[in-house]
């Protein structure tokens, strides 16, 4: 994992076996454990990872949805800008039904 922009140092990992894991907590089911592929590049690989899926297309083979999609982009915009109106008047912005 990188911090401190483009060529930062990297955080020490945790796992002395350098097998780096994500363990995922969906909401009405049990705990599970994505093992997280070592690949080289930017981002701990994840650069040519993306590039891939915007160039190639989406991996079918892939369980879960991790690509936003322009709607993501759309409800990201939208909380942030109910959040800053929010502060400004002091008024509670309700967003039900906005984006469906």
């Amino acid at each position: 994992m990188e911090f401190g922009g483009a060529g930062g140092a990297s955080l020490p990992n945790p796992n002395p076996a350098g097998v780096q894991v994500i363990d995922y907590f969906p909401i009405f089911q049990g705990r599970e454990r994505i093992n997280v592929v070592k690949r080289e590049g930017g981002h701990g690989g994840g650069d040519s990872a993306i590039h891939e899926d915007i160039f190639l297309g989406e991996d079918p083979a892939r369980k879960f949805d991790i690509l936003a999609k322009s709607v993501d982009g759309l409800r990201a915009i939208s909380i942030g800008d109910a959040v800053y109106e929010s502060i400004l008047d002091g008024q509670v912005k309700d967003l039900t039904g906005f984006i469906q």
